[in-house]
């Protein structure tokens, strides 16, 4: 074979090197974020904090005399 041939599939052993080596790290990669959400996730705590409430509590609370002022004029409740 002419050193040509040679150098050429040279050249295409170590492409084919660098994208498998390249491919292995992105997938290295994309582990340690899942992994690193799923922890985060993990940590997050559901509970309400001392004293607080949630957002759907303040938007009722908020939305409160309004309901109680429609129920006693009888928009809501037929009075």
């Amino acid at each position: 074979m002419k050193p040509l041939y040679w150098v050429l599939i040279g050249v295409v052993v170590l492409i084919v090197i660098f994208l498998i080596y390249k491919s292995k790290k992105n997938k290295e990669a994309a582990a340690q974020a899942a992994l690193a959400a799923q922890i985060a996730a993990q940590q997050q705590s559901p509970a309400l904090a001392p004293g607080g409430s949630s957002g759907a509590a303040q938007i009722i609370g908020a939305l409160f005399p309004f309901f109680a002022t429609a129920a006693n004029t009888g928009l809501i409740g037929g009075k």
